[in-house]
């Protein structure tokens, strides 16, 4: 089985563990089936936060999974440094920003993976770092996460105009801070 979901009652988490072989397309359909899962789960009260595992390492009895940690993070790095997994991870994210429009609308509140990580933080930060062409994803993930729970999402906006200079996609992701500020 590629995904394994993982309630785990500690830490109030559905954690969607990924084990395949890495190819595009099946990385590709297992992100889409895991936010089915991520949107089955989000009915159940007894869950706060939903995150993918792709490093496929997180078990029950494991300490609380923190996405920027490792190994889990520099699984999303290794996922993004195969150049023909970029368009359909943003693809995905874009469905992403939708399904926490979708949960807004429903339940007024946004989806996080943590405590301290807004869903989908980590693979899209990584990859709008990797080509400045993916800011302009980023900077729709602002627009629907919860910002008055920001973390690290003002660090990273900075660290991206530094890496990428002024333009108009770095003016746009300033602008959807703007007001944090």
């Amino acid at each position: 089985m590629a995904l394994t979901p993982y309630a785990d009652a500690s830490s109030m988490t559905l954690i969607i563990s990924v084990q395949n072989d890495g190819s595009v397309a099946q990385m590709g359909k297992d992100l889409n089936d895991a936010l089915t899962l991520v949107r089955e789960g989000l009915s159940d009260v007894d869950l706060f936060h939903y995150t993918i595992d792709l490093s496929g390492t997180w078990r029950p009895g494991d300490c609380e999974l923190a996405p920027w940690d490792e190994p889990f993070s520099s699984a999303w790095q290794k996922l993004i440094a195969i150049p023909a997994m970029r368009e359909p991870l943003a693809a995905w994210l874009g469905s992403v920003v939708s399904l926490i429009k979708e949960n807004q609308d429903k339940q007024f509140k946004s989806i996080s993976e943590h405590d301290l990580t807004q869903f989908g933080e980590v693979p899209a930060s990584y990859l709008a770092f990797a080509d400045k062409g993916y800011v302009p994803i980023y900077t729709d993930l602002l627009g629907v996460w919860d910002l008055g729970h920001a973390v690290s999402q003002f660090g990273v906006v900075e660290q991206l105009i530094a890496a990428h200079g002024e333009n108009a996609d770095t003016n746009s992701l300033k602008a959807a801070v703007a007001d944090w500020l």
